[in-house]
């Protein structure tokens, strides 16, 4: 019985390191792709949602119907789309240290042995 529960808790460990490395990449794709949003030339103007008049990208409020457009900035996405990216891939590659590590193998080791 203890060889199925280690089959089973590899296999649900293996599946939340898969996890861990995806939301890493999708963070940070996401940051990538914030990036890239801010820096393309758009327009200065858009339309109300609500009223459909002309008002300023920047504009927090309609000045015609009075619609909130919030305060938040590309700039705090991009943070947190890189704080939780590289959080969620240094958590990923400490639970593969703690894999190897149960294998008589360092991570470091085996990370210099590619470039030695």
């Amino acid at each position: 019985m203890d060889s199925l529960s280690d089959v089973f808790g590899a296999g649900i460990g293996i599946l939340c390191l898969l996890a861990m490395f995806f939301l890493a990449f999708m963070f940070l794709y996401m940051a990538v792709m914030n990036i890239v949003d801010k820096f393309k030339p758009t327009s200065k103007l858009m339309s109300c949602e609500s009223c459909g008049k002309t008002i300023s990208t920047s504009a927090y409020v309609c000045p015609h119907c009075g619609q909130h457009y919030g305060t938040s900035s590309a700039f705090d996405s991009i943070l947190v789309c890189l704080f939780c990216g590289l959080l969620f891939l240094f958590l990923g590659l400490h639970v593969v240290s703690l894999m190897l590590e149960e294998y008589g193998y360092n991570l470091l080791d085996i990370i210099k042995g590619w470039f030695i």
